[in-house]
Parts: C-alpha cells; sequence; structure tokens
C-alpha cells in the first residue's frame, strides 16, 4: 500500500445519482484554439469560402455529426469542381487563356475548400492514433536508423530557419507576382 490518498473521480453514475444531468464536453480549450487557428488561416487564405469551410468544421463537431461527414463534405466540394467548369462552358483550344482561368473564381474556391476539409478530416481521424502513441511513449530511435531520420536533422539550427525563411520569402513573392498578373 502506499502511503497516498487514492482520488476518487466521479462517473456518470455517481452524477446521476446525485440529479444532476450530465453533459460530456464537446471541445477543449486546446481544441477551441485549434479551431479559432484554423478559422484564422483558412479566411488569410482564401477568405470567405476558407472562413465557411472552418465553420463547416465547427458545425460538424459541435453537432456531433460523423467527423467523417467533414471529409465527405470536402470531397464533395472537389468533386463539384469539374461541373462548375463544364456549367461555365468549356472553350475552344483558341479561346484558352488567362481570361477563361479567371472568368470565375469558384472553382478555385470549390478546390480549396475541399482539400482544407479533406486535409482537415485527415488530421482529425489521425490525432487519436497519435495521441496514444505519445501516451505509450512509442518512440522511435532516429539517430540510430538512418531510413528514420529527419530529412535536414544534421543541419545546424541556424542553417534550417534561414532556409525556411528565403522559402517563405520566395512564396511571398511568387504570390505578389502571381496577384499583380
Amino acid at each position: 500500500m502506499t502511503d497516498q490518498p487514492e482520488l476518487l473521480v466521479p462517473t456518470e453514475a455517481d452524477a446521476a445519482a446525485d440529479g444532476a444531468p450530465t453533459v460530456d464536453r464537446v471541445a477543449t480549450p486546446r481544441g477551441v484554439l485549434a479551431w479559432v487557428g484554423l478559422v484564422l488561416v483558412l479566411a488569410a487564405l482564401d477568405g470567405l469560402p476558407g472562413t465557411v469551410a472552418a465553420l463547416v468544421v465547427g458545425v460538424i463537431v459541435l453537432a456531433r455529426l460523423p467527423r467523417r461527414w467533414i471529409g465527405l463534405t470536402g470531397v464533395a466540394a472537389l468533386v463539384a469542381v469539374p461541373a462548375v467548369v463544364v456549367a461555365g462552358g468549356v472553350p475552344t483550344e483558341a479561346g484558352v487563356s488567362p481570361a477563361f482561368v479567371i472568368r470565375s473564381m469558384w472553382p478555385h474556391h470549390l478546390a480549396f475548400v475541399g482539400l482544407a476539409l479533406v486535409c482537415t478530416a485527415a488530421v482529425l481521424e489521425l490525432l487519436p492514433s497519435l495521441r496514444a502513441l505519445r501516451v505509450a511513449a512509442v518512440v522511435h530511435d532516429d539517430e540510430r536508423d538512418p531510413t528514420h531520420r529527419a530529412p535536414f536533422g544534421s543541419w545546424a539550427a541556424w542553417l534550417c530557419w534561414s532556409v525556411t525563411a528565403v522559402v517563405a520569402v520566395g512564396l511571398l513573392v511568387a504570390s505578389v507576382a502571381v496577384l499583380r498578373a
């Protein structure tokens, strides 16, 4: 026996016996913060359509609907992309130009929303198994096995940050150039 007192955690049966209704938490503060981050990132990347995609995730989670509906909604948006292009009229070979691409942003927004929802569904699907691995302390010793080593793990931290900064600046410059074209 140990000298420490036993911790008693009330169960649903205990709460029901007390007459107090029990309500399972839908989201943790950490989950809410992650969702707000998702809203901010998707809104910054695609404006209103990105915000709507994040709201779809929030509604499905808060309504306690099956999480696979997030992925199914994303797949539906991706399937709608060719239909929207065809509905807008497929141009002849001579009519293919940047004007054809920018005449309607609906296909672009649908593709973005679809990919955002499918990726979010994949992350939500993987979270429980990743948490279980972390709790079980299943860690692969990367240094001993070169096939599992981080690709740039031998680089100095300042070099990794420098390469990341150069890539980020390059993406920003490319994005500005595309928007000005």
